[in-house]
């Protein structure tokens, strides 16, 4: 810190904050004690607080120690059953009858968005991830739909999808793509897709954390993990796993509460849905990446609905272009599983006498025999860390977004641009112990997706 203090009297400070007059005096009275701006500035609390709130021994609440005692109770938010079914029938009829006239902001859309999350809390609650009791149990609240005094919510295929894209973001997925179940759909499935009307799958996508990622970009020199990145390195991976059904059960409860069907998983290669879904494209690694996130995504996580639905078309970002020249994941790659060509190839490989890399795709191939020897995908997350389309957006440089428009129409500079980001290492691990100490107050990377509403 500089050794020139910026003195200034608790007089001053207050007419600084447009105090004077006979407020003056009380209100200096009152103010904190700062020998100068310098101490102001570096004042702290225990908690992450701004720096005018100020640690006390009592709670500003009077409390007389001799008479409070919550082990006596105190019946709060109690009715006998009758009032209870009165307020209960009185809410239904109050619901039923906003959701039939429209009113707004108590629109039947409202009311399932409210719902929705009600839903998930309570499958978590009783901890029955697969939620359909719940929801049975809790069909009472949408009668106005299910007593069939209105319609299914339908705005059209295009309204129908900014509805479900507006929703998804509340519960926490920066995107939400629609595929349409047609002949190409039912190739990208393990098992055949049955014809129960259900026609579309709404893939919704799943970030995982990239600043976390980044304590797992490289593996340890020496030491017991040599070899082998930090234990940490799967951190933002998990949490986007524990984060991708509660998306999900928010989302299919929703999508009911509109009074559509919604169940299941769309396909079993969510990769292959977000490409076709227009969230993502594919890259080196095989895995999926999009242009706001590169490759911090876990996976996307899918439905199928009856709801009519605008399907969204794949994208071209310059993400697969991008890889060609990058190969910053196989350079880094621990078992050398990755492909350094620079033209992807129609051709699969066989490992173990099992078709691995399929044919009808023209992509990089990953040697799986060296990944899963290796210990991966619990072992390793290199690949996923070292990206350089994952800086897009995020803290390392603002220049980053510059980037990303360069990488989708000027693909000359793909190779200038990967050797520079390595040059510049924000591909480099991070320091585990500066993130456990990091000012939770402006830290914008940590909510249900990963990457911070100042993104």
């Amino acid at each position: 810190m500089s050794k020139f203090h910026s003195t200034v009297s608790r007089r001053d400070f207050m007419k600084g904050l447009g105090l004077a007059g006979a407020g003056l005096g009380a209100a200096a009275a009152t103010a904190p004690v700062f020998h100068d701006l310098d101490e102001l500035a570096s004042s702290k609390t225990t908690h992450p607080l701004p720096w005018w709130v100020k640690e006390v021994d009592e709670p500003t609440v009077p409390i007389d120690w001799s008479i409070l005692d919550y082990t006596q109770s105190a019946d709060r938010y109690r009715n006998s059953s009758e009032r209870g079914d009165q307020l209960l029938a009185a809410r239904i009829q109050r619901r039923e009858s906003n959701a039939i006239q429209g009113t707004p902001n108590s629109t039947q859309r409202d009311i399932a968005l409210s719902d929705s999350i009600r839903v998930a809390q309570r499958s978590i609650d009783i901890a029955d991830p697969d939620f359909e009791e719940v929801w049975l149990g809790y069909g009472k609240h949408h009668t106005a739909i299910y007593k069939g005094l209105i319609s299914p919510y339908d705005a059209g295929p295009e309204q129908n999808l900014r509805t479900l894209q507006a929703a998804g973001h509340f519960f926490g997925t920066p995107q939400v793509g629609v595929i349409a179940i047609d002949d190409h759909f039912r190739k990208l499935s393990s098992r055949e897709v049955p014809d129960d009307g259900l026609r579309y799958v709404v893939v919704c996508m799943v970030v995982q954390n990239h600043v976390v990622d980044k304590w797992g970009a490289e593996t340890y020199k020496d030491g017991p993990g040599k070899g082998y990145p930090p234990d940490a390195h799967h951190i933002g991976g998990f949490k986007g796993y524990f984060n991708g059904p509660i998306l999900s059960i928010q989302m299919n409860s929703f999508i009911k509460a509109l009074g559509w069907r919604a169940e299941g998983r769309g396909s079993a290669y969510n990769v292959a849905d977000g490409v076709m879904a227009g969230n993502t494209e594919l890259t080196r690694t095989g895995m999926a990446g999009c242009p706001e996130h590169g490759i911090s995504l876990r996976y996307m996580r899918c439905m199928k609905t009856d709801m009519p639905l605008a399907p969204t078309k794949p994208i071209d970002a310059g993400i697969f272009e991008f890889c060609k020249s990058c190969k910053t994941c196989a350079l880094n790659c621990p078992p050398g599983s990755l492909s350094m060509e620079t033209e992807p190839t129609w051709e699969g490989n066989v490992w173990e006498g099992k078709t691995i890399n399929r044919p009808g795709v023209c992509k990089w191939p990953n040697d799986w025999s060296k990944c899963s020897g290796y210990g991966s995908p619990r072992d390793c997350g290199v690949c996923h860390a070292s990206c350089p389309l994952n800086s897009t957006g995020s803290h390392y440089a603002s220049i980053h977004k510059m980037v990303a428009a360069t990488i989708a129409t000027t693909p000359i500079f793909n190779g200038f641009l990967a050797s520079m980001d390595r040059t510049f290492g924000y591909g480099k691990m991070l320091d585990g112990e500066e993130w456990w100490d990091r000012d939770l107050r402006t830290w914008p990377y940590d909510n249900i997706y990963g990457v911070g509403c100042g993104h």
